[in-house]
């Protein structure tokens, strides 16, 4: 069944991380020459909106989803899911009507979860008035992608800024979130349970580090792509990468293994739709926000550029293999 909605018509100051280093700050080639480069999504078969990204792929009821970031022509951001066929082709688009706040605040960076064969999106609630809120919240969501009920999270601050928490499923059942990775975070929604454990130097040096995509089962343990960005400053501010690790599957959810090296990193070559919001940045963007797991592969979806929606395909085994042990 496909998703049926009828599309709709349609600046914080973040801590900046350390000066990178001069390897880090050169040019890299355009994302979509990168060998594990599957597609870019076109935006025509998208919601109408001035810029799609920052997309989070699932699988849900046998249907593969992509929920993703639309910013308008304002500059007000909301959450669109859209319905993928086998071959990854856009069969279906919807907004996903999550509470509006009129001239207050918008919605930004879709996460989407399966745990108990129902569907979660966790966004980011972002209040464009100072003092500024960024601050995520989880909805259950039907089969249409529309809201069934919010989820309260009895965790996090109420105010100020709060942007890289991922949630994945629970072993035994249940949502669970990444809260931070340094020192690494894990947090159980319906408990409140916590679960610490170091985290692992999978950073390049000046880079900072966060959760991107929600762990994905593999084999007992779970596959989970997590990056960062570093300053390069103006005019594009910032340089992301990301790169992947193995985490056990059972609390406290250490890392176990992670690529020693980035696996991608963002680049000035790759295009990029210049932000209807007067002044602000443009960073050179690889932002994964969700993969699922077909036979041995993992299908990451990202976000280049702040700009558009893509896919990259990666062998789990070769990337395992690569790997350095925690």
């Amino acid at each position: 069944m496909n998703l049926i909605g009828a599309p709709l018509p349609t600046a914080a100051p973040w801590p900046l991380p350390p000066r990178a280093l001069h390897e880090i700050r050169i040019d890299h080639p355009a994302v979509e020459s990168h060998p594990n480069f599957l597609a870019r999504i076109d935006p025509r078969d998208l919601v109408p909106a001035a810029r799609h990204y920052n997309p989070s792929i699932c699988r849900f009821d046998g249907r593969t989803l992509m929920a993703y970031r639309a910013e308008g022509y304002t500059a007000v951001s909301r959450v669109a899911v859209a319905e993928f066929d086998d071959e990854y082709r856009v069969t279906g688009n919807t907004f996903v009507d999550l509470p509006t706040y009129p001239g207050d605040a918008h919605w930004e960076d879709p996460h989407l979860c399966v745990a108990d064969g129902r569907l979660y999106v966790l966004a980011l609630y972002i209040r464009l008035r100072m003092p500024p809120v960024c601050r995520p919240r989880l909805f259950r969501l039907d089969a249409r992608a529309q809201v069934d009920e919010e989820i309260p999270v009895p965790f996090g601050r109420m105010g100020g800024i709060e942007k890289n928490w991922t949630p994945f499923e629970l072993q035994h059942g249940g949502v669970g979130i990444v809260y931070q990775q340094a020192p690494r975070v894990v947090l159980e929604v319906a408990t409140s349970a916590g679960h610490t454990s170091p985290g692992v130097p999978i950073a390049p040096k000046g880079a900072s580090l966060s959760g991107r995509a929600g762990p994905v089962r593999w084999q007992g343990g779970y596959l989970e792509f997590v990056g960062g960005w570093v300053n390069i400053g103006a005019p594009r501010v910032g340089r992301y990468w990301f790169g992947a690790q193995m985490v056990e599957g059972a609390p406290p959810y250490r890392v176990l293994a992670y690529t020693p090296k980035p696996l991608a990193w963002g680049s000035e070559a790759s295009p990029t739709i210049h932000s209807p919001r007067p002044g602000a940045g443009h960073p050179c963007c690889v932002f994964p926000g969700g993969a699922v797991i077909e036979g041995d592969d993992a299908i990451v979806s990202l976000g280049v550029n702040d700009s558009y929606c893509a896919l990259m395909r990666f062998n789990v085994r070769e990337l395992i293999a690569g790997m350095a042990p925690a």
